[in-house]
């Protein structure tokens, strides 16, 4: 049988007093002994679901309540709209049918009245085409990882993992962020489409990629572990400028379709 090393300055059986002061209780020059046990117990559960109890819900009552407490809610509230809208249309409608001479059926009456208004181009409009644009990059991203994640693709198991799959997906995201703001854009009547396309390609990565350069600087002054490489980070400005940028460039020949045409309310 193995002999366990016995420290003498971990002797269980032994009493030292502490004296609340400030003086040390320790003698100069003595070494001081920091330790922890492990004990190891053998199991039944595989290697591939040892997550399994952090990630299925043993009571599956409170759930399906809370689903349906939210459904409820949002049916309700979605009714008292529609109502409302129904009231609002069936007035207007009835009013409509109501003008006795063509003189008074020539004229823009309620909703007529803001159709230039609605469909006018706003100010700053490449801004909104931007932020356009990202956001379907965003709803493209988060439904394709809760995809992979309700396929079992993501483990939390794997460190790091779902970080990288959210740069990778982001990255080729781009397609339909160009897509849907080339479309916009063009809505807009607008012409500066090297501008638009390079607004999209720096203006939020670069934004979030200074906050976290900034933030990983700080840590690095501090010399932890858990600071990213120099390695990593030329990774990701990798990712950046060479594959998503000329990606949103290049896809932008095909997004530059013929523009959507605004409805006209009838005269």
């Amino acid at each position: 049988m193995k002999k366990k090393t016995c420290l003498t300055t971990c002797d269980p059986h032994a009493k030292h007093k502490v004296v609340n002061s400030n003086t040390p209780q320790v003698e100069e020059g003595k070494e001081i002994f920091f330790t922890y046990d492990v004990e190891f117990q053998e199991c039944d559960v595989k290697w591939a679901s040892r997550w399994d109890a952090y990630l299925l819900m043993s009571d599956d009552q409170i759930h399906w309540f809370s689903i349906v407490n939210s459904s409820m809610i949002v049916l309700f509230l979605s009714g008292m709209v529609v109502m409302i809208m129904l009231r609002t249309l069936y007035h207007d409608i009835s009013k409509y049918n109501e003008l006795k001479t063509q003189e008074e059926a020539q004229e823009e009456t309620d909703w007529k009245l803001v159709d230039g208004d609605v469909f006018r181009p706003p100010n700053n409009s490449d801004l909104l085409c931007v932020y356009v644009g990202t956001g379907v990059q965003f709803f493209g991203m988060i439904l394709v990882i809760m995809l992979l994640a309700n396929l079992g693709f993501l483990s939390p198991s794997n460190r790091g993992g779902l970080m990288t799959i959210m740069l990778l997906i982001w990255v080729f995201m781009g397609i339909l962020v160009v897509y849907s703001s080339a479309r916009l854009y063009k809505m807009f009547k607008g012409s500066e489409w090297k501008k638009i396309t390079l607004r999209i390609a720096v203006m939020f990565p670069a934004s979030v990629s200074a906050i976290f350069f900034v933030l990983n600087g700080l840590i690095w002054g501090q010399k932890p572990s858990g600071a990213m490489s120099f390695g990593t980070m030329f990774a990701l400005i990798f990712l950046w400028f060479g594959i998503s940028v000329p990606l949103y460039f290049w896809w932008l020949y095909w997004a530059r379709k013929p523009a959507i045409e605004n409805p006209k309310a009838d005269p």
